[in-house]
Parts: C-alpha cells; sequence; structure tokens
C-alpha cells in the first residue's frame, strides 16, 4: 500500500485514478490515517490495534462530505481514544445497536399512520427528497388507510398481506420499498 504526505493535490490525484482494485494510501505524517478507494466510492479510515492486538479499521468519513483536515483531525481523536484504551469501532457499534434498541422500544408505542407522519416529516437520510415525497405518498395511499391505527408492534406478516390487496406487482413493490424505508429510518 502506498505511503505518501495526504496533501489536497495527492488526495484529489488519488480520487481522478480510474477506478480498479481497491487501495488504501497512507498519510506519512499521521501514522495509521488513509484514503481507502473502493473501485467508485472513497472513504477516509484510520486502522489500530486494540488492547488485545486485533488489527481494526475504522471509517470516519467520505471525502466529499469532510475536507482532509477535519479527517486528520478526527483521525487523531480517534487514535487518542485507541492510545486511552478505548476501542472506536467497538464504541460506534454499541452506540448503534442501542439507537436501534430504543427506536425498536418506540415503535412499539406508536402506531403506523404515527410513524409514517415522523418518518415523512424527518430529514431525509441519504434519500433525495424527491425519493422521500414518493414514499410518502405510497405509505399515505396505501399502508395508512389499512394499517394507520395499528400499533407498529402488532404489525404481522397477514396485516401486510391486507395491505397488498389488488395492488400488481410494480406497485406492490414500491409500497414494499416505501415500507422498508419507512421502518429502518423510524
Amino acid at each position: 500500500m502506498p505511503t505518501t504526505r495526504l496533501t489536497a493535490a495527492a488526495v484529489a490525484a488519488v480520487l481522478r485514478a480510474p477506478a480498479g482494485r481497491d487501495t488504501i494510501t497512507w498519510d506519512a505524517a499521521l501514522p495509521g490515517f488513509g484514503l481507502r478507494r473502493q473501485g467508485t466510492r472513497a472513504s477516509w479510515i484510520v486502522q489500530y490495534r486494540t488492547h488485545d492486538g486485533t488489527t481494526r479499521r475504522y471509517t470516519l468519513a467520505r471525502p466529499d462530505v469532510v475536507s482532509l483536515i477535519e479527517a486528520r483531525r478526527l483521525a487523531t481523536v480517534a487514535l487518542g481514544e485507541v492510545a486511552a484504551g478505548r476501542d472506536p469501532s467497538t464504541a460506534r457499534r454499541t452506540a448503534r445497536a442501542e439507537a436501534a434498541a430504543k427506536r425498536k422500544a418506540e415503535r412499539g408505542a406508536v402506531t403506523v399512520a404515527e410513524l409514517v407522519e415522523r418518518w415523512a416529516s424527518a430529514p431525509a437520510d441519504g434519500r433525495t427528497a424527491r425519493t422521500t415525497y414518493q414514499y410518502a405518498v405510497h405509505l399515505r395511499r396505501h399502508v395508512v388507510p389499512v394499517l394507520g391505527r395499528t400499533p407498529v408492534k402488532d404489525v404481522t406478516t397477514t396485516a401486510a398481506a391486507r395491505v397488498k390487496g389488488g395492488m400488481g406487482p410494480a406497485l406492490w413493490n414500491r409500497v414494499l420499498n416505501a415500507i422498508s424505508a419507512c421502518v429502518r429510518g423510524a
């Protein structure tokens, strides 16, 4: 894996290179910090060893979202946590699991209609505004009339089959995508 001083010009060169095999360009100034290129995707990463000797790679952000200077600062913070005996990767995994458990617990108390409205009014998680709008239309038109008053925790596959009704396969697939996005994002 190449090691070079990551500068704005070096990063631009790595990102302009034709998509090929996966590569990591390590920073000579900050050991463990690098730019990973996987096909057409790229991300800032930190590689470190945990206290038990396990090597881990921790993704910081994408270069189109976070600048080199900010990524280097995030890497320094992550490597500082490692030096203090903590594992940022495990901490992130634990935080995500706790957030998922919290969302699951909250879902049991709300109805399908409330979930749809909460999801439709929340900022889009990587979706375009048009996709969010289309999904909300499908949910409000096809799901809420059938399951709107049902608590989310009580929704079963039999209830979902009631939503399908006489829909054609193309519409049903779009409605399923909307349901999936709503449940994942809630």
